[in-house]
């Protein structure tokens, strides 16, 4: 969330960071590029998403475990599917971001289980597209 805030001021100050960085000729190293600008609008496009699970949590008045996977399901099938049009830091943040809540969630079968138990049995959750028949 924190670094979502700092890229989102950054887009918004990109004018005046610039304006500073070129008065000086010891910081036009400094400057980004249209790709780099752009790499950072799809660095703030893929965390987004996280910020808006994160407050779905926090305003949920009794948050429970069987929120999570529903919601790892929406961000791993949308938000962290790679594009052909993204940009290699973007898809390689993606491919982090995948591989790290999979380490957390998914490679352990008794925190997988527990999580897929938890979601079944709240009756928010009828519909459990992101289960297979064997879950």
């Amino acid at each position: 969330v924190r670094t979502l805030a700092m890229l989102q001021r950054l887009q918004e100050e990109q004018f005046a960071v610039a304006a500073v960085l070129v008065e000086d000729s010891h910081n036009h190293h400094l400057l980004l590029d249209a790709a780099e600008w752009a790499s950072l609008q799809g660095l703030v496009d893929v965390l987004r998403p996280f910020k808006q699970v994160a407050d779905t949590l926090a305003a949920a008045r009794y948050p429970t475990v069987s929120m999570v996977k529903p919601l790892l399901h929406a961000l791993e099938n949308t938000t962290l599917r790679a594009q052909d049009t993204d940009a290699k830091e973007v898809a390689m943040a993606k491919e982090v971001i995948a591989r790290e809540l999979a380490a957390a969630y998914r490679d352990s079968p008794e925190v997988d289980m527990f999580l897929n138990v938890a979601t079944f049995l709240d009756p928010r959750y009828k519909r459990l597209p992101f289960l297979s028949p064997l879950e």
